[in-house]
């Protein structure tokens, strides 16, 4: 019986990572020279870590904290309806995390002021980082930092490569 469980967990798991597409079966976004876009990209032109990035290596840490305080606090305010506290305490708590996080960062003007790279929404920040960055050492602490600034990216990573793909095998 043991074994049979573990065979039907192993071919899920193969067939999980199945469909999860590589960063080669995908096309890369097409960045904004600059910073004009909505989303600053944590990397820049000439394939380094942006400085924003490096001033804000605490930045992931503060941003759990905040997150995790703000749920906190929600949940305290609205006991009384918890389905709304645990909603109202989770935005707060990413609000609260993402302004610690920035504020790790040097703030936003930092964050543009170093940025030469940028997109206009966080699914193109997302899939091209994991195309053009993934093979990186650096890359799940830049992702991470990043994901404080933006936690969309954080939410809908997955979701945003695996609808990529989609579009990319229709297209």
């Amino acid at each position: 019986m043991k074994k049979a469980g573990i065979l039907c967990l192993s071919a899920l798991l193969i067939a999980a990572c199945a469909s999860f597409p590589k960063p080669n079966q995908l096309l890369a976004p097409t960045p904004i020279p600059g910073n004009s876009g909505k989303y600053m990209c944590p990397y820049t032109q000439d394939d380094t870590v942006a400085e924003w990035v490096d001033t804000g290596t605490a930045a992931k840490a503060a941003s759990a904290i905040g997150s995790t305080l703000g749920r906190e606090a929600g949940s305290r305010l609205l006991s009384s309806v918890p389905l709304v506290g645990s909603i109202f305490g989770g935005k707060v708590g990413d609000e609260a995390g993402r302004a610690i996080a920035v504020k790790y960062c040097g703030g936003w003007e930092k964050i543009k002021a170093t940025s030469d790279l940028s997109f206009n929404n966080c699914e193109d920040l997302c899939v091209w980082l994991y195309v053009t960055k993934s093979h990186r050492e650096d890359y799940k602490n830049v992702l991470s930092l990043a994901g404080g600034i933006y936690p969309e990216l954080n939410k809908k990573y997955e979701k945003y490569i695996k609808k990529a793909y989609k579009r990319q095998q229709k297209g």
